[in-house]
C-alpha cells in the first residue's frame, strides 16, 4: 500500500471508530433504558449493571458497524473535499477509483470485524448478558411483574397479576398459563402467590385444563407451587437464532432439510441476513465515497447528511424485506440481499459521474 493510500485509509479509520463508539454508546444506553425501571434503586448492584452493559456492547457494535463505516468514510472524504485536498490529489493522478478503493479497504475491514464479532463474540456475550439479567431478576423475583402487564417468560409460562408487594415477594390475583407442546394449555387462577427460594407457592388455586373441542376440566386446591427452574424470567430462555453462531445455524438447517417444504425458511433468512448485514459495511463504504465527493465540494455537511439518510432508508427497507421474506412473499435471497445489490449498483453509477 502506497503512502497516499495509507493516508486516505488513516483519514477514514479515525472518524469511523469515533462514529462506532458513539453509536454503541447510544444503542447500549437504549438497552439499559429498557430495563432501568426494573433494576435501578431496587437492590441490584451497580457492578452487575455495568457488566450487563459491557456484555451487550458486541451486539451493539455489529448493528452499528455499517452506519459507522459509511459515516467515517463520508466524513473523511467530505473534509478532503471541503479543504480542497481532492483537487491536488486528482491533479497528481489519484483517480476517483483509487479514492473509492481506500473506502473499499475500510469497508472490507469492517465487514471482517462484523462477521468475526457476530460469529465468535456475540453468541457468548449475549448469552451471558441474558443469564446475568435473569440472575439479577431472580434475586428479587417480583421485579419482573407489573400489575396488569403480561409477563411472557419466553418458555412455557405466561403470567399476569393484579397486584405486587415487593416487600414480601407476594403477587395478588395471579393468572398463569402453561404451554404444553402438542397439548392444550393449562390455566391457573390463584388468590395470591409468594416466592420462597426457587418456588412460587400459590394459595386458593383453580386449575383449568382444556380438551378439544370444548371440554374443560376444573380442579381446585388450597395451594399449589411452580418451580422456578421451569421458568426463564427475563428475555433469555436458551439459544435463539439471532445469538447462535453461523456454524450452529448451518447444523440446524442441515437437520431440517428432510422436513416439509419451507421448514428451513426461518434459518435460511437468518443466515442470509447475517451475511448481508456484514457485507453492508463494504457496500456502505462503497457508496459513501461518491456521495461525499459529489456533495462535499460545495456544502460542508451535505454529503454526510445524505449518507445518514441513505443508511436510515437501508435499514427501514431491509426490515420490510425481511418481513416479506419471512412470510414467503419474497424468496429468501431477494429479501436478504436486494438492498445490498441496489446500493452497490448505485455506488458504481454514482462514482462514474463524479
Amino acid at each position: 500500500m502506497k503512502l497516499i493510500d495509507r493516508y486516505l485509509v488513516g483519514e477514514m479509520v479515525g472518524p469511523a471508530f469515533a462514529a462506532l463508539l458513539s453509536f454503541v454508546v447510544l444503542l447500549t444506553g437504549h438497552v439499559l433504558f429498557q430495563i432501568v425501571d426494573d433494576i435501578v434503586g431496587k437492590g441490584i448492584r451497580l457492578d452487575n449493571i455495568a457488566r450487563f452493559a459491557a456484555l451487550k456492547t458486541p451486539d451493539a457494535a455489529v448493528f452499528a458497524l455499517p452506519a459507522a463505516t459509511m459515516l467515517g468514510c463520508a466524513l473523511a472524504l467530505n473534509r478532503l473535499a471541503s479543504d480542497n485536498e481532492i483537487v491536488p490529489l486528482l491533479a497528481g493522478g489519484v483517480g476517483g477509483v483509487r479514492l473509492m478503493g481506500a473506502a473499499m479497504a475500510v469497508g472490507a475491514m469492517a465487514t471482517l470485524l462484523s462477521f468475526g464479532l457476530k460469529e465468535y463474540v456475540v453468541p457468548i456475550a449475549d448469552q451471558r448478558a441474558e443469564e446475568l439479567k435473569r440472575e439479577m431478576l431472580l434475586r428479587q423475583k417480583t421485579l419482573v411483574f407489573k400489575p396488569g402487564r403480561f409477563v411472557d417468560t419466553g418458555g412455557n409460562w405466561v403470567f399476569i397479576t393484579q397486584g405486587v408487594d415487593q416487600g414480601t415477594d407476594t403477587l395478588f390475583g395471579l393468572r398463569a398459563l402453561m404451554r404444553r407442546p402438542g397439548e392444550m394449555p393449562l390455566v391457573y387462577y390463584a388468590r395470591q402467590g409468594r416466592f420462597r427460594d426457587n418456588t412460587l407457592w400459590l394459595q386458593d388455586v383453580l386449575a383449568l385444563q382444556f380438551a378439544f373441542p370444548s371440554d374443560i376440566s376444573r380442579v381446585t386446591s388450597p395451594e399449589g407451587r411452580i418451580h422456578l427452574e421451569q421458568v426463564s424470567f427475563g428475555s433469555f430462555s436458551g439459544q435463539t437464532d439471532s445469538n447462535e453462531s453461523l456454524r450452529a445455524l448451518l447444523d440446524k438447517r442441515a437437520q431440517l432439510r428432510t422436513g416439509p417444504a419451507g421448514s428451513t425458511r426461518r434459518l435460511d433468512l437468518e443466515i442470509n441476513t447475517r451475511l448481508a448485514n456484514a457485507t453492508a459495511c463494504f457496500v456502505f463504504a462503497l457508496l459513501a465515497a461518491p456521495i461525499a465527493m459529489r456533495f462535499g465540494r460545495g456544502q460542508s455537511l451535505a454529503g454526510v447528511l445524505v449518507t445518514l439518510v441513505v443508511g436510515f432508508a437501508y435499514f427501514l427497507i431491509g426490515l420490510g424485506l425481511r418481513l416479506l421474506g419471512g412470510n414467503g412473499t419474497l424468496p429468501v435471497s431477494v429479501a436478504a440481499w436486494a438492498q445490498n445489490a441496489l446500493l452497490a449498483v448505485a455506488a458504481v453509477v454514482a462514482m462514474r459521474r463524479v
